[in-house]
C-alpha cells in the first residue's frame, strides 16, 4: 500500500525485528529490488522512525496532560499526525505534504478556491511542472545537508567516542539480559559484557562480531555497545 501511493523507496531502514527477516518481506522488497538497511541491534538512535515516535508520544503526552484515564490515547492520533504533517520541518525547510506531493494540505473547503487562483500564477502552492520538482528535491537537499552539518557539530562535542576497533582485535560487548521466569532467569544479575573478536568493520562505528570460538553473533553491532575493559 505504501509502495503504491508514494512510490517504492531506494533504501528501506528496518530494526532487526523478526518481521522484517521473513522471506515475504525480503521478497517484497526484491520485487520492487529495494536495498535493505539493517540498523545496530538496540541501538534505535539512527531509527528515523524512532525520532518521529518520539515527538507523537510528546504529543499525546500534551493531549493527556488533563486526563487521568489514558485509556482513549488514540483519539488524537490523527489530529497530531495532520498537525506533523502540515508543519514546516527545520531541517527540510518544507512540510512533509508538500515534499511529498508538491501541494500545502487543504484544511478546508474555502481554501479550494484560493488553489485555482493560485494553481494559474508563478510561485504559487502547486507545484505543477516536474523541473519545479526537482528544485524543490534540491532545495530540501541543500536543507537537510547544512542541518546534518549544523546538528552533528553539537552531537559530535557530546559523544563519547571511546574507542576504535580493528579487525581481529578482542572487544567486549554489552549483553542485553532478558528476564525470563520460566527458566528462573533474573535478567539484571546476568553478565553485563560478552568477550568478541571484530569479524568485520562497517563503516565508522558499526561492527560484526564473532565469540571466542569463532561463531558470528547475530546483527550488526554498534561502537556504543563495545568496551575494551
Amino acid at each position: 500500500m505504501v509502495f503504491n501511493l508514494f512510490g517504492a523507496p531506494q533504501i528501506c531502514i528496518s530494526d532487526n525485528a523478526q518481521v522484517f527477516k521473513s522471506d515475504l518481506f525480503g521478497n517484497l522488497l526484491k520485487r520492487y529490488d529495494v536495498t535493505h538497511w539493517n540498523l545496530a541491534v538496540y541501538h534505535p538512535s539512527p531509527n528515523l522512525t524512532e525520532r518521529v515516535n518520539r515527538v507523537i508520544v510528546t504529543a499525546i503526552r500534551c493531549s493527556l496532560r488533563h486526563h487521568k484515564d489514558h485509556r482513549d490515547w488514540d483519539d488524537s492520533v490523527h489530529l497530531i499526525a495532520k498537525a506533523f504533517r502540515t508543519t514546516v520541518h527545520d531541517s527540510t525547510g518544507f512540510t512533509p505534504f508538500f515534499v511529498n506531493f508538491g501541494r500545502n494540505m487543504v484544511s478546508s473547503e474555502d481554501e479550494y478556491e484560493h488553489l485555482r487562483v493560485t494553481d494559474s500564477v508563478t510561485g504559487c502552492l502547486t507545484v505543477k511542472r516536474s523541473e519545479e520538482m526537482q528544485k524543490l528535491f534540491e532545495m530540501v537537499r541543500q536543507n537537510l545537508s547544512k542541518a546534518y552539518q549544523r546538528y552533528s557539530q553539537s552531537y559530535n562535542l557530546r559523544a563519547n567516542v571511546k574507542h576504535r576497533f580493528e579487525k581481529g582485535q578482542m572487544a567486549y560487548k554489552k549483553t542485553v539480559n532478558l528476564s525470563d521466569k520460566g527458566r528462573n532467569f533474573e535478567g539484571k544479575f546476568a553478565n553485563k559484557y560478552q568477550k568478541v573478536r571484530i569479524r568485520e568493520v562497517l563503516g565508522t562505528n558499526c561492527y560484526i562480531l564473532e565469540d571466542i570460538d569463532g561463531n558470528r553473533i547475530p546483527g550488526f553491532i554498534s561502537e556504543t555497545s563495545l568496551d575494551t575493559k
